[in-house]
């Protein structure tokens, strides 16, 4: 019995092996646009936080004119 089940798993094991394997993933799992909308919006992020520390840069140095504190 004990053979019968091992014969089994290695004929299936061998089975497996000849198959010809399909990749998981495509090889650019990105598409090129959704790459590029990616790097705008970590530019936009990027600016974005440089203006709040510009900002608040400015209001530590009671500069006229500076944008208001934002409310959280």
């Amino acid at each position: 019995m004990m053979k019968l089940l091992i014969l089994t798993q290695v004929l299936w094991l061998a089975t497996a092996c000849e198959q010809e394997q399909k990749a998981v993933l495509p090889e650019e799992p990105w598409s090129t646009e959704a790459e590029i909308l990616f790097q705008d919006a970590q530019v936009l992020r990027y600016e974005l936080q440089q203006q709040e520390l510009e900002a608040a840069r400015l209001r530590a140095q009671d500069v006229v004119g500076a944008p208001p504190s934002l409310r959280r």
